[in-house]
């Protein structure tokens, strides 16, 4: 992923904007001009990113999209402002220590949602030196926060969502200690959606413990008439870490019809 941000100064902006005009591809061909689709609005107080994209086998665009909170910090949300899908390019509002989006708080009505709980398994055996140094730790925080990630359609609907929480205890210096981990999925079956394949992993090491879902949403022409539709959260995953850090890292994507009409939003938040 190369993310820019637009507070970047007259001059590299010049330099980067004549690089773009000059560059061409390995067939000589100039590169596609801007054609950005507006898909959102920034909310007050963001910072636009660019974000650059990769193309998969159906056409799309998959966007990788990672967030961090420090200790202390409470929230932070990214939401698509616009996009260009020839060149696979999209901009992005971050806001940082917002409340949790609104619209995120509750499943409408004809909605369903999936969701689980449980504590994490090891993701190696733990060694002789890490269980010593645990039982000698100084004293431990706790922490707990999640990472959601939806798309929504040009009304500001949500057509399916995935989120992973983490619960953990860290203290800056020892092993992290595990506490547990979720996953919940939604998804709109008044507008058609269905939730298809799916895989949630649930594990810890001594750096951090990690909460992740890989998920496949798919809708049968009901929202947009006459086409397919499918949206592949590939993956989903939050981050608690030996440093109180609680980190995202989601990359996900719509192939078929309509997929201008669906704008993604990711927020990670800190309840504990």
């Amino acid at each position: 992923m190369r993310t820019t941000t637009k507070r970047a100064g007259a001059a590299a902006v010049a330099a980067v904007a004549a690089l773009a005009v000059c560059a061409t591809p390995a067939t000589g061909e100039p590169e596609p001009r801007p054609a950005w689709v507006t898909v959102g609005t920034a909310p007050p107080g963001s910072t636009l990113q660019t974000v650059q994209g990769t193309k998969d086998d159906g056409g799309g665009c998959a966007f990788d999209v990672r967030l961090s909170l420090a200790p202390g910090e409470k929230a932070v949300r990214a939401d698509q402002v616009r996009i260009d899908p020839a060149r696979c390019v999209t901009e992005m509002a971050v806001t940082r220590d917002i409340a949790t989006d609104p619209a995120t708080a509750t499943a409408p009505a004809g909605t369903a949602v999936e969701s689980k709980r449980a504590a994490p398994t090891p993701a190696a055996r733990e060694s002789r030196e890490a269980r010593k140094a645990r039982e000698g730790a100084r004293a431990y925080v706790r922490s707990r926060g999640h990472y959601r990630t939806s798309w929504r359609d040009s009304a500001g609907r949500e057509a399916n969502a995935v989120r992973t929480d983490v619960d953990w205890s860290w203290n800056g210096q020892d092993c992290v200690l595990p506490g547990w981990g979720a996953y919940s999925y939604v998804w709109s079956t008044a507008d058609g959606w269905q939730l298809g394949a799916n895989d949630w992993r649930n594990v810890h090491d001594c750096d951090r413990q990690t909460s992740s879902s890989a998920v496949h949403y798919g809708n049968d022409g009901i929202f947009c008439p006459g086409a397919d539709t499918d949206v592949y959260y590939d993956r989903t995953t939050v981050h608690g870490t030996r440093e109180g850090r609680l980190e995202s890292e989601g990359k996900s994507r719509v192939d078929g019809g309509c997929a201008d009409r669906l704008a993604f939003h990711h927020e990670l938040i800190r309840s504990l």
